[in-house]
């Protein structure tokens, strides 16, 4: 066959079609024919400009969406999963930890423990007796941290630190932020960094059978795929299959919204092939197993396979079993209705539906997938929060991102950087529970039946930078998902009269000025009369200087001071220091009105800040592939004078050193501090 038999070819096709014309006349007819030739060029020409067209059009958008992903790799935002995270943590050298928790702390940062560093993974660690060599990649760091170093340990401790290669000391390095939930809808995160020579074969074949058969052949897409999701699509007259392979998957999650259109299908076809033309089959596979998402286990979010292994069955990777591989393979598609704890049944046959997909593929062999469906699944009940989980943090800073308005599509794509530091957040769970077990102790005598628990609360923050180092709001997240940090109103008590003091300094009244420490009435209003009480009922009679009256916490010198400054005076120092506006009744001075702890903490940034009250921080950064869309700066008001704070701070520590807070020493610390105790019971 040549050039000249097609071109006879489609001469005789046309004059047939002319010949079967009933419609037009012998004329028309004979004036085709004659033309014919030119007509058949002309359509010919035409096609190969409309070919031209979609070619060129086809060839743009490619191009487009390749710098898209070229961008992302460049950039390496790609290697940093959007979701909320953490601070860096800070490890210092004297620090007091053990060996093993700094190689969970590595872990939950998303380090490799081994030799090799992973493609993706932040960095890798190995162990060498009491010293453990930590690389981080360069994505994960900043220009001034080291790229090596060598954390020594000495018992509990860890002794040195030092630069790899310099032998530098150093007094601390920075471990890169550790991710608080990749969900927004989740209250929790658990996820695990991974390298493909880690992903067992029966799990590779899992995934493969199921998700995408031809995985390491294709070039991003699956053709035959398409064409066979395509009929199937237009016999039910919507997308009811898509045809996608691992690779589009990844994009889809990685780079588009989860729209069902054909056009985000093209798009995605183009970045697939875009994508496996820039990274390998195993780096594909290895970010898809990383990032995948496995549902819920309670209200923890669960991301890829590793920690679905452990957190499903309590195992790591190399020791599933076929069945155990099927079911979490089983689980991509559609996670929450696949979910073990309310849909097993659904779950189990899904599972099943993998099992003879892999032996279809030839990856199981005999009866293995008739023994798999048989086994029984030894799954492990929903996970609780681990100790240094943020839930109600997570819940604050949702908020704050809701303020943002931004796109409900967009939120999913963003990095969140936030001013939690975990291992405080550790701390302040444990104190909270532990405290409460006592609390419940001492109440265990009295029937509380049909009564709630008594709850508690904690927020600590810089009072320099306004960030929030911890923030817990309630007993049990799970019980009670109200922030009582950020939206209980109670009685502050005598955590107040710090501020009737600063206002009666401001005022010209001294510390070192005395009052009367005894019971006696105030008149105020019409008529009206107030008769302060101290705590205990206990007076000395004598005159205490007003320095000494706050170390001991005197409500009637409270008082009085209150109203020798002035009571509209109190109220406008409280409103400046970031309280709600109490109303000018003497009660006031007792704390006598309603504000959270949030809004206390922000007031006593003021005493700590050197009279300049700082408001709280939750959010340092707003991120979206690699570029910043906030970067987040407290909001800070002058106050009060320094030399004010200062004597006010003074006072405090005394406070904690002889007076009613003095308890703190009891208990063994000797660093310094001030503080002030409070009850809502004073007023």
């Amino acid at each position: 066959m040549n050039g000249r038999y097609w071109r006879d070819s489609v001469i005789h096709t046309f004059d047939s079609l002319i010949q079967r014309s009933r419609g037009f006349g012998n004329t028309t007819i004979c004036a085709l024919r004659t033309h014919r030739k030119q007509i058949i060029a002309g359509i010919g020409l035409s096609l190969l400009l409309v070919t031209l067209l979609v070619s060129a059009e086809l060839i743009s958008t490619y191009t487009h969406y390749a710098a898209i992903v070229d961008a992302r790799l460049k950039d390496q935002s790609l290697f940093q999963p959007p979701g909320m995270y953490a601070s860096p943590r800070r490890v210092s050298a004297g620090q007091r930890v053990t060996q093993e928790n700094l190689i969970q702390e590595l872990l939950r940062a998303g380090y490799l423990q081994g030799s090799q560093p992973g493609d993706f993974a932040v960095g890798n660690f190995t162990v060498d007796g009491s010293s453990i060599e930590i690389h981080t990649n360069g994505f994960a760091r900043d220009e001034s941290s080291p790229a090596v170093v060598h954390a020594n340990f000495r018992k509990d401790e860890i002794a040195e630190l030092r630069e790899a290669g310099t032998g530098k000391k150093l007094n601390y390095i920075l471990l890169p932020a550790e991710m608080l939930t990749a969900d927004f809808n989740a209250r929790n995160q658990t996820r695990r960094a991974i390298s493909f020579d880690e992903l067992p074969q029966v799990l590779l074949n899992a995934i493969c059978a199921i998700e995408d058969r031809r995985f390491f052949s294709h070039n991003g897409v699956d053709f035959a795929a398409v064409v066979r999701a395509a009929l199937k699509n237009l016999k039910h007259g919507n997308i009811r299959e898509g045809g996608s392979t691992i690779t589009q998957q990844l994009v889809k999650n990685e780079f588009l919204t989860p729209e069902k259109t054909y056009r985000r299908k093209i798009v995605e076809a183009m970045m697939a092939i875009a994508l496996e033309r820039r990274l390998n089959k195993r780096q594909i596979m290895t970010l898809y197993c990383d990032r995948v998402y496995l549902g819920h286990s309670g209200i923890t979010a669960v991301y890829g396979f590793r920690q679905g292994a452990q957190v499903f069955f309590g195992k790591e990777l190399d020791r599933l079993t076929a069945s155990e591989a099927a079911f979490l393979a089983g689980m991509v598609k559609a996670p929450n209705r696949y979910s073990p704890y309310d849909n097993l049944d659904e779950a189990l046959i899904r599972r099943n539906i993998v099992l003879q997909a892999m032996a279809e593929a030839g990856f199981l062999a005999g009866d293995a997938a008739r023994i798999g469906e048989a086994e029984q699944l030894a799954l492990l009940p929903p996970q609780k929060l681990d100790d240094s989980a943020a839930p109600y943090f997570i819940d604050y800073v949702k908020r704050e991102i809701g303020n943002l308005k931004i796109d409900e599509e967009e939120r999913l794509r963003l990095r969140v950087e936030t001013s939690i530091d975990l291992g405080l957040q550790q701390a302040a769970n444990q104190i909270i529970a532990d405290h409460l077990s006592r609390i419940d102790k001492l109440v265990a005598k009295y029937k509380r039946d049909g009564k709630p628990q008594p709850q508690a609360a904690m927020v600590a923050m810089d009072p320099r930078s306004g960030e929030i180092l911890a923030m817990v709001g309630g007993r049990d997240y799970r019980e009670s998902q109200m922030n009582r940090v950020s939206d209980a109103f109670r009685q502050p008590g005598s955590v107040f009269k710090p501020i009737v003091y600063a206002t009666a300094l401001t005022r010209g009244i001294s510390p070192a000025e005395t009052f009367v420490n005894a019971p006696h009435d105030i008149e105020f209003g019409y008529k009206a009369v107030y008769r302060p009480r101290n705590f205990g009922d206990s007076y000395s009679n004598q005159p205490v200087m007003l320095r000494e009256a706050l170390v001991r916490s005197l409500n009637v010198v409270a008082v009085d001071a209150a109203m020798r400054a002035g009571l509209g005076n109190v109220a406008a120092m409280a409103e400046r220091m970031g309280l709600p506006r109490p109303e000018t009744y003497p009660s006031m001075a007792l704390g006598a009105f309603e504000a959270t702890p949030l809004d206390l903490a922000r007031a006593y940034t003021t005493f700590a800040n050197n009279g300049m009250r700082t408001d709280p921080l939750a959010v340092r950064a707003v991120k979206q592939n690699g570029f910043d869309l906030i970067t987040g700066e407290a909001t800070k008001s002058a106050v009060l004078g320094a030399s004010t704070a200062y004597v006010v701070t003074d006072a405090l520590s005394d406070v904690v050193n002889r007076g009613t807070a003095s308890r703190i020493r009891q208990m063994g610390y000797r660093g310094p501090a001030a503080g002030k105790t409070g009850t809502s019971r004073d007023a």
